[in-house]
């Protein structure tokens, strides 16, 4: 086994200043070899276990498993015979994604962990990578000592597979004690091809949604977002339900107006016109402005009046994006101009957007974002995260011109533009992106003038690793 594979995935896992950690603490003082006989394992759980308490890094953890990189297999498959538990679950489930192999996963030491959101979190990664079998779901959806709502996303994606040998197990969820479970079961059911059973799930969301259980929002929140992701176009008469509920949270029938404009038939254009003219405060009037922009073909520009007369700059600058929209003009210039100004409600808007948005627009979109990422006193908080997610949605895409948009970016002066763009390449899955990273490993250490001699050397070194395992 060659040890620098796996610390060299490790260490293209981190952000610049993860990586940097790490180098420091590789280049310490180790135990001597009598009292360590795997310093590999050693060093690698020590590391784990500082990002496991550490609330700053535990994004780094998860970037780690982002990669899918082969060669930390081994790595892994040691580190699953860890005495924590966190790590063997985290491991088990790392090698069965690296090895696109379910026999990696222990079901049954899976099911026993007693960290529910970590098994929920793990349950998800192995699901969106097809990492866990069939069989292992049903077993999974039918232990009765498995938290509900990891038993009903096992149901939930079986449904999904056209797998589920007996929908009488998914049934039994509409009667949950946990609203969240009865939610997701009741969506689950509106994806069904038999017409009796869309009605019950579409019967029970209007049930669950009429008690106006502002405690339920976030959930029906977490709803919409899977209606509009998986186009549950059987989910629109409860949709149109959360949206025309004056008595539901002001945020939550935003959502809903959106969603029900991503179906595209109904009523959606008309429920938000109605919003438009009862005013509201002035984050539902940004918000519902920003949907017409995104919506612009089911609107008519005499609709936004209302958004025009209020006093907030914001909200008037939004509206003349929108009737520019809704009028077929080219918005770009305004638009930009918008993205430029930074405002956390609208980039987080726009990079969702971009999902939806022409091609050209798109990268164009999550360029702006990109440029807007920031470190304050070594802080990444959501501009810099929002950038890395736009880096890495743009390194998916895969097109040419994203990915020399995103060369041209790693070689800025800007070190928190730098740092977003390469974690996002770091997270995404797409092959030969080394040809955008090695240029710039040299200069990595050159931006951070407190590297002690140690750790720089250090650095250097694995920087030389990872040009000599260049393919």
């Amino acid at each position: 086994m060659n040890h620098h594979s796996p610390f060299l995935s490790l260490c293209r896992a981190v952000s610049a200043v993860g990586l940097l950690g790490l180098a420091a603490f590789l280049a310490a003082p180790q135990r001597a070899a009598a009292q360590a006989p795997d310093p590999t394992i050693e060093a690698t759980e020590v590391i784990f276990g500082r990002i496991f308490t550490s609330n700053r890094e535990a994004a780094i953890l998860l970037n780690l498993r982002g990669l899918r990189d082969p060669a930390l297999l081994p790595l892994f498959q040691q580190l699953s015979t860890s005495g924590s538990m966190d790590l063997q679950i985290y491991s088990m489930v790392s090698c069965a994604v690296l090895a696109k192999d379910p026999k990696y996963l222990d079901l049954p030491k899976f099911i026993k962990a007693s960290d529910a959101n970590l098994i929920g979190s793990a349950l998800a990664f192995l699901i969106d990578n097809e990492a866990i079998s069939d069989k292992q779901l049903l077993e999974l959806a039918s232990d009765t000592s498995v938290e509900g709502p990891q038993r009903v996303m096992a149901i939930g994606e079986l449904e999904h597979r056209k797998a589920l040998p007996d929908r009488a197990l998914l049934k039994t969820f509409l009667t949950d004690k946990k609203d969240a479970v009865r939610y997701y079961a009741a969506v689950t059911m509106l994806q069904s091809a038999d017409e009796a059973e869309r009605t019950l799930g579409l019967t029970t969301l209007l049930d669950l949604s009429k008690r106006n259980d502002m405690r339920a929002a976030p959930i029906e929140a977490l709803m919409l977002v899977r209606v509009r992701k998986d186009k549950i176009v059987a989910a629109a008469p409860w949709v149109e339900a959360l949206a025309t509920n004056e008595q539901a949270d002001e945020g939550l029938r935003v959502t809903a107006v959106a969603t029900r404009l991503s179906l595209e038939k109904g009523n959606g254009p008309q429920v938000r016109a109605d919003m438009i003219a009862k005013r509201g405060e002035t984050i539902t009037q940004v918000k519902l402005g920003l949907i017409a922009i995104e919506f612009a073909q089911y609107l008519k520009p005499a609709q936004l009046a209302p958004l025009e007369a209020n006093r907030s700059s914001l909200v008037r600058s939004i509206t003349d994006i929108a009737r520019q929209a809704t009028q077929g003009a080219d918005f770009t210039v305004a638009f930009d101009k918008l993205l430029a100004e930074g405002h956390p409600i609208v980039l987080n808007w726009a990079l969702l957007y971009s999902e939806h948005a022409p091609a050209a627009a798109r990268l164009r979109v999550r360029l702006a974002i990109i440029n807007q990422s920031a470190i304050v006193d070594e802080q990444r908080r959501d501009d810099f995260e929002r950038a890395a997610i736009a880096a890495q949605k743009i390194a998916d895409d895969d097109t040419p011109e994203g990915r020399a948009a995103l060369g041209r970016l790693l070689k800025t002066d800007n070190h928190a533009v730098v740092e977003a763009v390469l974690l996002g390449l770091f997270r995404s899955s797409k092959p030969k992106l080394s040809e955008l990273v090695l240029p710039v490993w040299d200069n990595l250490g050159k931006t951070h003038a407190t590297l002690t001699g140690q750790s720089d050397a250090m650095l250097k070194r694995v920087l030389a690793n990872a040009k000599a395992a260049k393919p």
